[in-house]
């Protein structure tokens, strides 16, 4: 029996041995796996990340192109006789789009030489604060001759909706029509 015990325990110990030998040759192997696979979930990560702002900007091309059409091809140099019915037409069609609704917007001062000008309005506005927030949001980085000098939001407890106040710059370009 003890030659059994001896043959067992030898056995054994050959087994650890292999098993000991596999694991510090494949330590790095192993290592470089668990490496691998974190990257590829970083990886597959940023991959979805990456589709949902395509996706989000791809909407947000579809959303400008589509207001273009309602414009109906003014033309992006406006003169300063055709400033203000563009950027009623243009914030009207934003506010629609964004379920908001114009109290008021007033043309206020323009200053500027014959070439360049910049025209305030102010305008104010009511609705639901995410609709508000996408409409002033698209009011500035849509156009980018539009730029919001001055807000201010109240809210309405009764319909719960806010109400804003703001005043906003406008740059224009006259141009004679032969440089059209």
């Amino acid at each position: 029996m003890d030659k059994r015990k001896i043959d067992i325990i030898s056995i054994i110990a050959i087994v650890i041995s292999i098993i000991l030998s596999i694991i510090i040759l494949l330590k790095d192997d192993i290592s470089d796996y668990r490496l691998m696979k974190n990257k590829r979930y970083s990886l597959k990560e940023d991959i979805r990340k990456n589709s949902i702002t395509l996706e989000r900007e791809k909407n947000k091309a579809a959303g400008v192109l589509d207001m273009e059409k309602e414009v109906k091809g003014q033309n992006l140099f406006i003169t300063k006789d055709k400033l203000v019915p563009y950027l009623i037409n243009y914030v009207s069609i934003l506010a629609r789009r964004h379920r908001v609704e114009i109290v008021s917007l007033e043309p206020g001062s323009s200053i500027g030489d014959n070439t360049i000008r910049k025209t305030s309005f102010t305008a104010e506005i009511t609705g639901g604060f995410p609709n508000a927030y996408n409409f002033l949001y698209h009011l500035e980085d849509d156009w980018r001759g539009v730029k919001i000098d001055s807000l201010s939001i109240d809210k309405d407890p009764e319909n719960n909706s806010v109400n804003v106040r703001l005043k906003l710059i406008v740059l224009s370009l006259d141009k004679n029509k032969e440089d059209v």
